[in-house]
């Protein structure tokens, strides 16, 4: 049981921070659009 919900912690948090290292490349390889896309 204890081994089973560390194995869906670790899914989650790679889920996770997939999407944030995936917006963070997403960020890094278009910096011009993210800037152009902001109001500011």
């Amino acid at each position: 049981m204890g081994w089973h919900k560390a194995f869906v912690d670790g899914r989650f948090l790679y889920k996770k921070y997939g999407l944030y290292s995936m917006l963070l490349m997403l960020l890094r390889e278009r910096p011009l659009m993210a800037i152009n896309a902001s109001p500011t």
